[in-house]
């Protein structure tokens, strides 16, 4: 139903938020099938914490951390020698390690 309100207006840019928790496997393969049409005709943002979706659905990936982008690229690159999950855990891990640094000067 929220979809279809947020559609009704014909948006050039779309947010779905979690778009397919709650649905049967059924309602997954059939609304991801639609966020791909989608994103043919718009920008389509898509949040969310399930990797396989992301993989599934997505042609660009970012990732943010605590409010900052620590990641932005291209799906078939970030893929390309590692999975999705590996690249994630990397780039939060990254970031917990720079804030951890001590500043200059200090010891």
């Amino acid at each position: 139903m929220g979809l279809a309100q947020a559609l009704i207006h014909d948006p050039p840019v779309l947010v779905l938020d979690e778009p397919t928790i709650g649905l049967d496997p059924r309602q997954i393969i059939e609304i991801r099938s639609l966020i791909r049409q989608l994103a043919g005709q718009r920008t389509v943002i898509l949040s969310t914490h399930i990797l396989p979706e992301v993989s599934q659905i997505c042609e660009k990936v970012v990732i943010i951390n605590d409010g900052q982008v620590v990641l932005e690229e291209d799906m078939a690159t970030l893929t390309r020698n590692a999975t999705l999950e590996d690249v994630f855990l990397r780039s939060i891990s990254a970031e917990k390690s720079e804030t951890a640094i001590a500043p200059e000067g200090t010891i």
